[in-house]
């Protein structure tokens, strides 16, 4: 995950004017944010239709395991967003994202660093699989999301891993899309597509990532 080029740079600055980093969230809030998710969709099926609409065509556990065979690591980046009002060519940054399993094997974690000429952005997302719903699901934390964290939804389309959410920016919601495609052993392909729910979501920005072998 990585912070969409839209969004204004207020969020990444706290009141003293000091660069917020997202600091690594406790596993119990990832445990509170999952548990309140599914009490949200227990009884009410209508909540849990979109995650039968965006599962793979055959979803396994086999999709988390091959999601960590595939990224576990750490990649050197390259952003590059789309042009903006302020900023005519778009802003083009450096970083790491960095895929690691937690002790016992789950969850899987990504964690997202990024220079750009003006700030640093930083966030973090936990993939795991529910063996309720049947489906690899994920968490997104970053200090610029209104929420906090927020759910998302993990697919398999062909050789690419998709991911569907949504999250608040200054009271207004607002989907995602990402699409990661491996390029190879050691290279990957990530696009963000962003907008309104329910409307066409426009391109914010691609990510280039190569691996940092040991």
């Amino acid at each position: 995950m990585y912070r969409p080029q839209r969004l204004p740079a207020v969020f990444l600055v706290n009141s003293r004017g000091n660069k917020m980093s997202i600091r690594k969230i406790p596993f119990l809030l990832l445990v509170i944010a999952c548990f309140s998710f599914w009490a949200s969709t227990k009884n009410s099926p209508g909540a849990i239709a979109p995650m039968r609409a965006w599962a793979s065509d055959s979803p396994s556990p086999g999709d988390l395991q091959k999601i960590q065979s595939e990224f576990a690591g750490t990649w050197a980046i390259q952003e590059k967003g789309e042009p903006t009002e302020k900023d005519r060519k778009g802003a083009t940054g450096e970083g790491t994202e960095v895929w690691r399993t937690e002790k016992g094997g789950m969850p899987f974690v990504e964690e997202y660093h990024c220079k750009f000429p003006a700030e640093e952005a930083h966030d973090t997302a936990y993939f795991w699989w529910d063996s309720n719903t049947k489906q690899t699901r994920g968490l997104w934390c970053a200090d610029f999301n209104g929420e906090g964290c927020s759910n998302f939804f993990v697919r398999r389309d062909g050789e690419s891993w998709v991911l569907d959410g949504e999250f608040v920016n200054r009271g207004e919601r607002l989907a995602w899309h990402e699409v990661f495609s491996k390029k190879g052993a050691d290279a990957f392909l990530q696009t963000l597509d962003m907008g309104k729910p329910d409307s066409t979501l426009k391109h914010e920005s691609t990510i280039h990532g190569t691996r940092i072998k040991k």
